[in-house]
């Protein structure tokens, strides 16, 4: 499973994407002493990160043998940005005239605004949220027209799904792919916060469509709570996201900030990557910003969430929706009880589209088995004499 902190050769190569020219030049080229980027097989989470390597440090290295290469992901890049948003313009439009507000998350925005530039951060759909209460209408809409769930079982969004999660995918088949939105945030299913993210939400047009998505610190909040937690493509381009947030925006509000931490119960993540992001990579943060997150009081199972998310071990994601389950829906939601095994089993029948409870356990146990032969086939790959520039993962 791809860990949330860059090992040190994606350290090398986060530096080429988003330090100073002098600096980004060396890491880049210590980078390629260690990786054949042309033979290797590198990871996703790495591989994400070359069309902003070619932005940076482009007119900097004219003789680098290898910058046609970076050159040509750089315009699939931009490319595919560009077909995804017009694959998913329909379905923006059909909400707009159905009186569903919209603000885009993520992706797009961070690539307009931040990056400035669409062939600069790749991304894999585009990320939308509504407001909670218009959820099944969007969905509805979305099944008209003809748009199905990208994954899980065929019981599709239900009132019940709303409860539990905070997004779902749909794809039209042709290209197109929207992450449903009606929470920013997974860590915190409540309604409050979402209405603190769109009271302080900033208008955003593309082309002749005008949105609002998340000011400058807002983002920025987003970023690190949604790459502070494990995957199986390594989330390391939240570094990238977040340096390009504090290079770029003109000012960030962090005692906004660290409040809207506190309310969203997201202190923990955001105090571990600003102190990451500070020792790392020199970043832009004031110091006192770590030590006023430090000092709100956390609950017992939110730093539980945050270890098992931060690490997950071998039961990987299960052993989080386990912790994420205490902290955000049982006594909360109807029908769910912390004291109740069956309970979980019916959050995780509802979280993973599952249509009964034998589903959820055969789920559970090829996640299981899954977590054991990657943690034996790791253990395998770090006795044997690989070269150091061999990752793990192949590119996608």
């Amino acid at each position: 499973m791809g860990n949330c902190w860059p090992t040190p050769q994606q350290v090398l190569l986060l530096r080429a994407a988003v330090s100073a020219p002098s600096q980004a030049l060396a890491a880049w080229r210590e980078w390629m002493t260690v990786v054949d980027v042309e033979n290797d097989r590198i990871d996703v989470g790495s591989y994400r990160l070359l069309p902003m390597v070619y932005t940076n440090l482009r007119r900097h290295m004219p003789d680098e043998p290898r910058l046609k290469m970076l050159q040509g992901l750089h315009r699939r890049t931009w490319y595919e940005n560009q077909m995804r948003f017009r694959a998913c313009r329909a379905m923006f439009e059909t909400f707009a005239g159905s009186g569903i507000d919209m603000l885009l998350l993520k992706g797009y925005p961070l690539a307009a605004q931040y990056y400035r530039d669409l062939g600069a951060r790749p991304m894999a759909d585009i990320d939308v949220l509504v407001p909670r209460q218009r959820a099944m209408d969007a969905i509805r809409l979305l099944a008209a027209h003809g748009w199905i769930s990208t994954c899980f079982g065929a019981r599709g969004v239900d009132d019940d799904m709303l409860d539990v999660k905070a997004s779902h995918g749909f794809t039209d088949g042709r290209g197109g792919e929207i992450d449903l939105h009606w929470h920013v945030l997974q860590a915190t299913l409540d309604e409050r916060v979402d209405a603190e993210f769109r009271d302080g939400s900033v208008p955003l047009q593309v082309r002749d469509l005008h949105f609002r998505t998340l000011n400058p610190g807002d983002l920025l909040l987003h970023v690190c709570t949604h790459g502070l937690v494990c995957n199986d493509v390594s989330p390391i381009r939240w570094v990238a996201d977040a340096m390009a947030i504090l290079r770029q925006a003109p000012s960030i509000d962090w005692g906004r900030l660290v409040r809207i931490a506190s309310l969203s119960n997201t202190t923990l993540q955001a105090q571990a990557a600003f102190t990451y992001l500070r020792e790392t990579f020199d970043a832009d943060v004031p110091a006192w910003v770590a030590d006023e997150l430090a000092r709100i009081p956390v609950s017992t199972v939110r730093r539980r969430l945050h270890a098992v998310q931060l690490s997950p071990g071998i039961l990987g994601g299960v052993h989080a929706d386990w912790y994420r389950y205490h902290a955000d829906v049982a006594d909360r939601k109807p029908g769910y009880s912390a004291r109740s095994p069956l309970a979980f089993l019916r959050y995780l029948r509802v979280l993973q589209g599952k249509d009964g409870l034998w589903q959820v356990l055969t789920w559970g146990g090829s996640r299981l088995v899954y977590r054991l032969s990657s943690s034996v086939r790791d253990a395998l790959r770090r006795r044997l004499p690989f070269p150091s520039g061999r990752f793990d993962s192949t590119q996608e």
